[in-house]
């Protein structure tokens, strides 16, 4: 898996995610997250974006080939914007408020 991945949003910005390892403590920190499946190709396919309150919560996906990518944003109006832009060009998981 790659350590990092840029996402782009319906705006044509790109946002960094960077790999929540297998067995890596996340912080209890807001952030933006996206699940990632590796085809078979090595390419990336986007299964779905997200927002929360504290990422350490969250359950990490199921599948050798999938991974969970996270954003640090601790600014509520920024993650917000952040996940608006991604949602507008990627299938939402999570919408857990701001």
């Amino acid at each position: 898996m790659k350590q990092f991945i840029d996402l782009v949003g319906g705006s044509g910005t790109e946002y960094r995610f960077r790999l929540w390892g297998p067995g890596e403590a996340h912080p209890p920190i807001a952030g933006n997250f996206a699940v990632v499946r590796v085809t078979g190709g090595g390419e990336s396919e986007i299964l779905g974006v997200g927002h929360v309150l504290d990422l350490s919560r969250l359950d990490r996906p199921s599948g050798d080939q999938t991974a969970l990518y996270t954003r640090l944003n601790i600014a509520s109006a920024r993650r917000l914007a952040e996940h608006e832009d991604l949602a507008s060009r990627h299938p939402v998981l999570r919408d857990a408020g701001p």
